[in-house]
């Protein structure tokens, strides 16, 4: 169990290091990961390594990539707090417009795209999460875009 725990944190330290370098390489990308918390990251690239485990962490880490290269953030963007039920997040100002867009497509926000965070986009968030099944908070919160910007 403790070797387990050693390699996995190993294995996570290099991916970080991985999705670092390329967010500073790849072309029109100041953040790769602009959403994306630790947790999640690892969790995405496990399950990708379980249902490919023949591949090399190298191979899955760069397969990774490719899967965020079109959510990455190209310019910089001010983070701001969004807040919703007395609680709040920090969330770059850019992604509030995509959340939206998406939140749009997905037929629970019909507000103005592009505007700031308000009582229609953290409602449109409230019913995306009930439809998911998870926790209700009108925050966009890593689980909540985790379901939302796939």
């Amino acid at each position: 169990q403790a070797q387990d725990t050693e390699t996995f944190n190993a294995a996570a330290h290099w991916v970080f290091g991985y999705l670092t370098a390329a967010g500073g390489y790849l072309e029109d990308t100041f953040d790769l990961t602009p959403w994306q918390s630790p947790d999640t990251i690892m969790a995405q690239v496990t399950q990708f390594c379980e249902v490919n485990p023949e591949m090399p962490l190298i191979e899955a880490t760069l397969a990774y990539v490719r899967y965020l290269y079109p959510q990455r953030l190209v310019a910089q963007s001010d983070i701001v707090e969004v807040r919703a039920g007395g609680r709040g997040v920090k969330i770059y100002e850019v992604l509030i417009t995509r959340l939206q867009e998406e939140l749009a497509e997905q037929g629970f926000y019909s507000g103005e795209i592009g505007a700031a965070f308000d009582a229609e986009t953290a409602e449109a968030i409230r019913d995306a999460q009930r439809s998911a099944g998870i926790p209700v908070t009108g925050l966009p919160d890593g689980r909540t875009l985790l379901h939302l910007m796939r």
